[in-house]
């Protein structure tokens, strides 16, 4: 929680203060930070249109519960004309954060006096305390918990999690030389080349909260570290998308037999069986292709997933029916799932099988399901259903494809999915969530504030979808493709 207060702390520092074709303000990033993201304000503020935006009137009418006295129409001017600040926003910010736990952010000063003239302003409203030089550089507190130090081309804002720190570290990276720095790395000239994008970081799995990392633990062998798996990421604002990109890289040679092994074991979706799952108000749908005896190996050693094999389990032998798997996998689920039943929710799945030897053993699972008090019954050839969790459950085995799904479900043609379907043989996972279909307006109990309802019903697909182990990339698509996402939505 306090990691999260100084994170927010710091970008609502930047946008008060809110970078210059010096390379100076990125010098102050230490070269073994672990998190780097570049900003680019400007590129921000022109794809949301924010000079026409109704955004202006709201900032109007609030500005004087925040801003009093003469600072009043000061801000004001500061709005109308970023420019006067003295900062330079025709390139990005940075923020950052080091392997000892400081949170960072630079910017490029293109006018010290016009600075020092806004930083006044900031001190009569309370925000930081009047600037003092050292060293030749002016510094101050902000917030309380931020240090703040600049000169004629740097603006640095740092704050620790640790009291007392910030002011030391501020000092160390306004004069640490370009070897000590970040943008002496070869990790920076990879953010340099991702500059076509909106938001572009740096960082590594270790970084991540323990939730985060939990989710990656299967599949982390034994003598790799999360640190291990670094990724370059971007987010562009793009005209019917926001499209964030991951780009994973191995920091040592086992991490990178780690991320050989998963491409080896997943491979591109045919789509055979993506659309015979698709059922009426599909909510989620998933499609990847993968081995399943790794699959099932990974599954194991996720203490979750082995607890919910081992319920499964008593109905049929849901491991001999993963490791028969190689190929597509495809489910769905429909709206209904959001609502509360009882038992097994609605499903529909599909998966493509290199062997139904499981077949000949399944009189001796229908043998010890008595002991569970379940019963199933052979409805067809190779096809059977039983009662789970008081939900009717149907399998059956056709041509080396498994079907499994809730008794209820049924198979609808949708166009909604036509032009994904297209789509997911160039990917080893493709899951779309259909916003279309859920009811965000309800399920977020908001006031309609800033127009929020009209806005979020342009919201289309949530997706996520990977080509490789080392590439991945999530889309949040808008029902008209022709608009830029982020001006549609500010």
């Amino acid at each position: 929680m306090k990691t999260f207060r100084y994170v927010t702390i710091m970008i609502l520092s930047v946008l008060l203060l809110a970078s210059c074709k010096k390379s100076g303000y990125v010098n102050c990033i230490p070269s073994d930070a672990t998190l780097v993201v570049s900003v680019d304000f400007n590129e921000l503020a022109t794809k949301a249109d924010l000079r026409n935006s109704h955004l202006n009137e709201i900032v109007d009418q609030y500005l004087g519960l925040v801003v009093f006295g003469e600072g009043l129409d000061k801000a004001k001017e500061y709005i109308d004309k970023p420019e006067t600040i003295g900062i330079d926003f025709r390139e990005p910010a940075y923020f950052f954060r080091t392997a000892g736990g400081e949170f960072g952010a630079t910017l490029c000063v293109h006018d010290e006096s016009a600075l020092t003239e806004f930083i006044n302003v900031l001190v009569k409203q309370d925000i930081c305390t009047k600037p003092s030089e050292k060293n030749g550089y002016q510094t101050g507190t902000m917030f309380d918990d931020i240090q703040y130090g600049y000169d004629g081309s740097t603006l640095l804002l740092v704050a620790s999690l640790e009291g007392g720190r910030s002011r030391q570290m501020l000092s160390s990276f306004m004069n640490q030389n370009d070897n000590n720095s970040f943008c002496s790395t070869d990790n920076f000239e990879k953010m340099v080349e991702m500059k076509d994008k909106d938001i572009i970081l740096y960082s590594n799995l270790g970084v991540l909260g323990n939730d985060v990392k939990q989710m990656f633990s299967s599949v982390i062998p034994q003598g790799v570290h999360p640190a291990d798996v670094e990724f370059f990421g971007s987010v562009a604002f793009e005209n019917g998308v926001a499209r964030l990109t991951a780009e994973f890289e191995g920091a040592n040679d086992k991490t990178k037999e780690m991320l050989d092994d998963i491409d080896k074991n997943f491979y591109k979706i045919t789509g055979e069986v993506a659309e015979d799952v698709l059922l009426d108000k599909t909510l989620i749908w998933g499609n990847i292709g993968v081995n399943g005896e790794w699959l099932l190996d990974k599954m194991k050693k996720s203490k979750e997933l082995k607890q919910m094999l081992f319920v499964i389990e008593r109905a049929v032998d849901v491991e001999a029916m993963i490791r028969s798997i190689d190929g597509d996998v495809s489910i769905a689920a429909p709206l209904s799932i959001l609502e509360d039943q009882e038992g097994v929710p609605d499903f529909s799945l599909k998966a493509h099988l290199k062997s139904t030897s499981f077949l000949n053993d399944v009189k001796d699972w229908m043998e010890a399901q008595k002991d569970y008090g379940i019963v199933m019954i052979n409805t067809a050839p190779d096809e059977y259903v039983f009662e789970y969790q008081h939900k009717p459950v149907i399998w059956a085995v056709n041509k080396k494809v498994l079907t499994m799904a809730s008794y209820t479900y049924y198979t609808k043609d949708d166009t909604y999915y036509s032009e994904y379907l297209e789509q997911i043989p160039n990917y080893s996972v493709f899951f779309l969530i259909n916003l279309q279909t859920l009811p965000l307006k309800e399920k977020a109990g908001l006031p309609d504030f800033l127009g929020f309802n009209e806005k979020i019903d342009k919201l289309k697909s949530f997706i996520i979808k990977a080509s490789s182990a080392h590439e991945w990339e999530v889309d949040i698509e808008l029902t008209d493709k022709e608009q830029n996402f982020l001006n549609a939505l500010i």
